[in-house]
């Protein structure tokens, strides 16, 4: 395998790699019936607490396609996690809105999402992290432009 690809295996194992430890964060959450996915999405959304945010924003922030966001969404709606709402200039378009109770969730998964990242990001100094984002977002770029 010549070292270009290489790097590609390289990522994809640490892809799943984090995905299973990920997952795993959500053993101590299950009772609450969140995974992953789920808090990744809640965090998203309180971050833009006030904001106008779509599923499209959600597809494009995570790289997943519509047909998941619309059953994730869907799923955290019957779960009263969010809300859709329309929008004052378009009824047709539908901001999606954490309740309270998504909130309460969200924080309590953000203590064990802060961990892992510390946990997984240890050892790393500041700029061999900008640099680490630098490059994940030119390798995300030229995938994007492909497309």
């Amino acid at each position: 395998m010549d070292e270009r690809h290489a790097v590609i295996v390289q990522i994809l194992c640490l892809a799943n790699r984090l995905s299973r430890e990920a997952g795993s964060l959500g053993d101590g959450r299950s009772s609450a019936g969140i995974s992953a996915v789920n808090a990744r999405i809640l965090a998203y959304l309180a971050e833009r607490d006030g904001e106008d945010v779509f599923q499209r924003d959600i597809e494009e922030a995570f790289a997943i396609r519509r047909s998941t966001v619309s059953r994730v969404v869907r799923r955290m709606e019957e779960k009263q996690w969010i809300r859709r709402e329309p929008v004052a200039r378009d009824a047709r378009l539908k901001r999606l809105v954490l309740t309270e109770r998504a909130r309460a969730l969200q924080r309590a998964a953000a203590d064990g999402i802060a961990g892992f990242e510390a946990r997984a990001t240890a050892g790393l100094a500041p700029q061999e992290l900008d640099a680490l984002r630098s490059l994940l977002d030119r390798i995300a770029a030229n995938l994007r432009d492909e497309e």
